[in-house]
Formats: structure tokens, sequence, C-alpha cells
């Protein structure tokens, strides 16, 4: 049996998740997301901490991540095998940005 890499699914991966989260409303892009929440360095041999946008979780799982230098990545994740690939510069990752500072500005 032929596993196929997280590396050669990403792309399709992000393409695919791309489309719904550009079809969501603000308010459903807070209710998107089964978590959002702060991964410290280290936590999963990560050098960096992170902001996780998680949208699945398991096998396969993916999420955004926003780092604290502002770059944004998306991860691909699926047993024993990871992807990522860096989506900072793209018009939804902003728009998530946006929403999700504006959220984190309205409960402080």
């Amino acid at each position: 049996m032929t596993t196929i890499k997280c590396i050669d699914r990403i792309d399709t991966e992000w393409g695919d998740r791309k489309e719904s989260l550009t079809a969501l409303t603000d308010t459903e892009v807070l209710e998107y997301p089964i978590g959002f929440d702060h991964v410290e360095a280290s936590t999963f041999g990560n050098n960096d901490a992170y902001w996780r946008y998680q949208m699945s979780w398991g096998g396969p799982q993916d999420e955004i991540r926003f780092y604290e230098d502002n770059k944004v990545t998306y991860a691909f994740l699926d047993w024993y095998d990871h992807a990522e690939i860096e989506i900072t510069d793209e018009a939804i990752t902003k728009r998530i940005r946006s929403i999700l500072w504006k959220f984190i500005q309205d409960i402080v």
C-alpha cells in the first residue's frame, strides 16, 4: 500500500480549505475552527510559539498557524507526517487575521 505524503497533498488540501474559508461570513470565521489557542514554543517540537486556528483533528488534521513574527502558515498533519506552507500574503489569511484580532480586542 502506498501512502501519499503530506507534502504531496498540502497544496490541494489548502486550496479546498481556502475555498471553504472564503465563503464564510465574519461570524462564521469565528465559529468555524474546533479551536483557537496559543501553542507555546517546544510544545510539539516547534521552535516558535504560535496561535493555532485548528480546523480539524486526528488523521488528517489541519490548522493555520499565526507566528509571533507575523508569519502565517497552513499546516497539514497526518499520522507521523506533516507539511507546512507559508500563506502570510494571501487575502484570506489577512481577512482571518483581521477578524480574529478584532475579536480578541473586543474580549480584552
